[in-house]
């Protein structure tokens, strides 16, 4: 049986789409990359099974979804440890710079199959010595200053969230709206994209719309900026 494992983060809290038990909402309700593309690998028959890991201080049961007779399953361990109690996997992806997946691929690296890497920003690289076959980037910048072991790796957005807004054209009062991630302001590019706007007096005429958590520290960012660029919509 041909097994793929997602590593999604180290985070222990629940996301909102933790609470969809049946298929057809998780589908059309996750904006998660990460958690749809395995789908699509099931439906393809490129896999038999699909197993994504999550950290949780306390034991959680499992979700399963069963696509085109395959299973897609997230799981819910104490330590990433743990997953040498199951069978090797295939191939296993790595998405996050995070220390416990650098670690558990040096204790046993053949346990996951092909190993593959991605992070953005300043973790395009394992800062813990990892053991991973091949560095994803999502930036060809970044490929100029690696190795033959990487490889170019561009995500979609889920157009049951994220589509044209053609059919009302008269009530769009933004020039863009801007989807992120202010709790991870040092990672996500908030601080480069505030200030290229701050740098061109064109940009800072169009009207711009925030989409996400934390409005405050965008909010505050802004104001440090001396800039009046941005509206801030509570998620």
């Amino acid at each position: 049986m041909k097994t793929f494992w997602l590593f999604r983060s180290n985070l222990k809290h629940l996301e909102y789409y933790h609470r969809y038990d049946n298929l057809p909402q998780f589908e059309a309700e996750c904006h998660d990359f990460y958690m749809l593309f395995p789908i699509w690998l099931l439906r393809k028959e490129y896999f038999d099974a699909v197993v994504i890991w999550r950290l949780s201080d306390k034991p959680l049961k499992e979700i399963n979804f069963i696509v085109n007779g395959r299973l897609y399953s997230q799981r819910w361990i104490r330590n990433l440890s743990e997953v040498f109690n199951y069978p090797k996997a295939n191939i296993s992806f790595f998405r996050g710079g995070f220390k416990e997946y650098d670690t558990v691929t040096k204790q046993k690296p053949d346990h996951f199959g092909l190993k593959l890497y991605l992070a953005t920003g300043r973790r395009t690289s394992p800062q813990w010595d990892g053991v991973y076959d091949y560095l994803l980037q999502e930036d060809k910048r970044d490929m100029l200053f690696r190795d033959h072991k990487s490889l170019p790796f561009y995500k979609t957005a889920s157009p049951n969230i994220f589509y044209p807004y053609v059919n009302q054209i008269s009530n769009i009062h933004y020039d863009i709206c801007w989807p992120c991630n202010f709790k991870q302001i040092r990672y996500k590019g908030q601080e480069y994209f505030i200030q290229t706007i701050a740098k061109n007096k064109d940009l800072q005429k169009l009207s711009i719309a925030h989409c996400g958590n934390k409005p405050g520290v965008g909010k505050n960012y802004v104001k440090s900026m001396e800039l009046k660029i941005l509206s801030f919509l509570v998620k």
